[in-house]
């Protein structure tokens, strides 16, 4: 029953942008200012990233965090709300050579992707921009009803879902059609066992290397998607959100060194956060962890 209740709240609410964004922005606010949702984690990822920031510039970029989460969820609100309604003009794209050779051209690719930018409705899009098919892995929801609810949402402009634990066996199935994979690659890894370690944002930091795993087994160029919001002021009910782009990261992954590939993609990101922090997920427990870092990470 909750879940029918949650989906006629989203295709209702949708269809009155205005009066949804005041909503969830009042909701924001006595979950994040009020109650203090992870107040604690995002202050100290904050001040552990930008250790040479002051406090009240701190402050500041935790407040503009709040505001980008209230946009990031808004904008899923009508993505995924109407059905009938065409949402491809929330998205720029900069397609240059990189892009059509990810997205355009035969053969297939593996997409990077990250918490920088409305991850959420940004990849559900990607396949209006794309010839090729574009699919994710996910991890499943225990709860059945909201984990066909969520495939609803992010397959309706035709994403294809697959189950993380999956990976490995669709991409070798599939080796010879032409596919945009992508992977959500900036969250922290359960199992540490072959992690790789670096220092980023001035922390030790694991990373799932599971993508560069495949595209070397694999032999499968490497991009990263940029995600750059246009504008924080921009309204939800005007075109343009994100300007979506490529970078690449490797073509001849088979010869990389052990390591490179997330390396250079761990890089790019730090590039985009430093340039504007309050678009990233700070109230992740990124570095929950870092104990466990190998000796010559902790130093």
């Amino acid at each position: 029953m909750i879940v029918y209740v949650f989906k006629w709240m989203v295709e209702t609410t949708a269809r009155f942008p205005k009066v949804m964004y005041t909503f969830i922005q009042m909701l924001c606010i006595i979950l994040f200012h009020v109650l203090g949702y992870r107040k604690r984690v995002i202050r100290q990822n904050l001040e552990n990233a930008f250790p040479e920031k002051q406090k009240t510039q701190i402050r500041q970029i935790h407040h503009q965090y709040v505001q980008v989460i209230i946009k990031y969820i808004s904008e899923a609100f009508m993505v995924f709300g109407d059905p009938n309604k065409d949402m491809k003009h929330t998205c720029i794209v900069h397609q240059n050579n990189d892009w059509n050779t990810c997205f355009l051209e035969p053969g297939s690719t593996i997409v990077m992707a990250s918490h920088f930018g409305n991850w959420e409705t940004n990849v559900v899009l990607l396949p209006e921009f794309s010839s090729k098919k574009v699919v994710g892995f996910y991890k499943p929801l225990q709860h059945k009803g909201f984990d066909r609810l969520l495939h609803l949402y992010r397959s309706r402009y035709g994403l294809k879902l697959v189950s993380i634990e999956q990976t490995f066996r669709y991409m070798a199935k599939h080796i010879h059609e032409d596919i945009a994979y992508i992977f959500l690659a900036d969250q922290g890894p359960f199992n540490l066992n072959g992690a790789h370690w670096n220092q980023f944002l001035h922390q030790k930091t694991p990373w799932y290397n599971g993508a560069e795993k495949l595209a070397r087994r694999l032999q499968l160029p490497v991009y990263y998607l940029s995600q750059a919001p246009i504008s924080a002021q921009k309204p939800i009910t005007e075109a343009g959100w994100y300007r979506l782009g490529v970078k690449l990261i490797s073509t001849k992954t088979n010869i990389t060194e052990e390591g490179e590939i997330t390396e250079k993609y761990s890089r790019i990101l730090e590039q985009e956060i430093q340039h504007a922090p309050q678009y990233w997920l700070w109230s992740h427990r990124r570095w929950k962890r870092a104990f466990a870092a190998p000796k010559e990470i902790r130093t």
